[in-house]
């Protein structure tokens, strides 16, 4: 919902930085959830598979927190496409 309301520039600038800097947060404690996490049967290459994509996420969030709002529009459909990647691995 959110990243709809950035592509169709319902949202303030601020709001939307603001909004991407906790995104980016959330990112930050998942990182460190997976840091702690210990794989088991052979998994750790999902795992780590894991870390990297949540990294790069975070990484994405960082730059949308900071970029003009065109930008920011432009790299929504990759974030989303990272975000969905994250969750399928940890699964």
């Amino acid at each position: 919902m959110f990243s709809r309301q950035v592509q169709e520039d319902r949202v303030t600038r601020t709001f939307a930085s603001a909004h991407f800097r906790y995104l980016r947060d959330q990112a930050d404690e998942d990182l460190q959830t997976l840091a702690k996490a210990q794989s088991s049967n052979g998994h750790e290459t999902v795992l780590q598979e894991a870390r990297m994509e949540a990294s790069a996420l975070r990484e994405e969030l960082t730059k949308l927190s900071d970029a003009p709002a065109g930008n920011a529009v432009d790299r929504m459909d990759e974030i989303q496409h990272k975000s969905k990647s994250l969750e399928d691995s940890l699964r």
